[in-house]
């Protein structure tokens, strides 16, 4: 968005609790590209690998504590928006129930995700 090319990326991650079962969230960051100047890297906008509160703003919750055992879930490549370049979509499964998680890429560097379709429904709290 804003003119300046960003490439996105979404995090599949799951937080564990042996006695409730796990959490599986997607994640969203932005990122600067590197360019032709010598020691220009490839750079993370806005949320820090370490502080995973950080991540919070834009996350999406696709299987919550409440499932126990096993899940079989898909997560699928996301998808352009071939008339906005700052959309996408990622398709997923879970228990065989297909859903749509539309992607963002806000003015500000942000990456926002929500559940367009789907079992993924629930509001995201992130563990601590």
């Amino acid at each position: 968005m804003a003119g300046h090319e960003r490439l996105v990326a979404v995090k599949f991650v799951a937080w564990l609790d042996w006695q409730t079962g796990s959490d599986v969230f997607l994640l969203g960051a932005a990122y600067r590209l590197a360019d032709w100047r010598p020691g220009s890297k490839l750079q993370r906008l806005l949320v820090s690998e370490v502080n995973t509160t950080s991540w919070l703003p834009g996350a999406v919750r696709l299987i919550s504590r409440q499932t126990q055992g096993r899940s079989h879930s898909k997560v699928f490549a996301g998808q352009s928006d071939p008339v906005d370049r700052s959309r996408f979509t990622i398709a997923y499964t879970i228990e065989g129930a297909p859903g749509i998680v539309q992607g963002q890429l806000n003015d500000d560097d942000s990456v926002s995700l929500k559940v367009l379709d789907g079992p993924a429904t629930l509001e995201v709290v992130m563990p601590r």
